[in-house]
């Protein structure tokens, strides 16, 4: 269960940045990122990790969840270099992204920027097998959606 306060019914492309869509009809979960360019990526078991990118054809509707945030679990981490793994959150060069997949293009996973952690640019590249999509603060706090990487398939809870 969620607490519906802040949430509204809406389309995709209108939601805000650092929002979840919890699409209906069609099946299909967004998350809307982007730090300079807004991007959906699908976070259902349809299609997880998709890229579907700054398409205005993104016309899905559904619960919109504003103000969410990605926390990662510290032990999952490993090399990234060389070690593109579909779905896995990145820390690299001082921004934080999701690996994706572009069906229009290779196979190999895409990085696609969800913020800009640092000011400092250092050549350092840690992934993270597990994490989870959460709003709200303390005892307030809830968890929309969960990845595990390391469980059979890369499972969304």
């Amino acid at each position: 269960m969620i607490s519906l306060n802040g949430c509204y019914s809406g389309v995709a492309t209108s939601a805000p940045v650092n929002s979840l869509v919890l699409g209906v009809g069609r099946d299909r979960d967004f998350l809307v990122i982007g730090n300079k360019t807004r991007r959906y990526v699908i976070v259902s078991d349809a299609d997880k990790f998709v890229d579907v990118g700054t398409s205005e054809e993104v016309d899905d509707q559904g619960l919109v969840i504003p103000n969410v945030r990605i926390e990662v679990d510290p032990d999952s981490r490993f090399d990234l270099l060389g070690n593109y793994t579909l779905g896995a959150i990145s820390l690299s060069g001082g921004r934080v992204s999701i690996l994706t997949r572009d069906p229009a293009r290779s196979s190999r996973p895409n990085p696609i920027e969800i913020s800009d952690c640092s000011s400092e640019k250092q050549n350092v590249h840690v992934g993270f097998r597990r994490w989870r999509i959460v709003v709200g603060e303390g005892t307030g706090l809830q968890v929309l959606r969960q990845v595990d990487l390391d469980a059979e398939h890369g499972d969304i809870d």
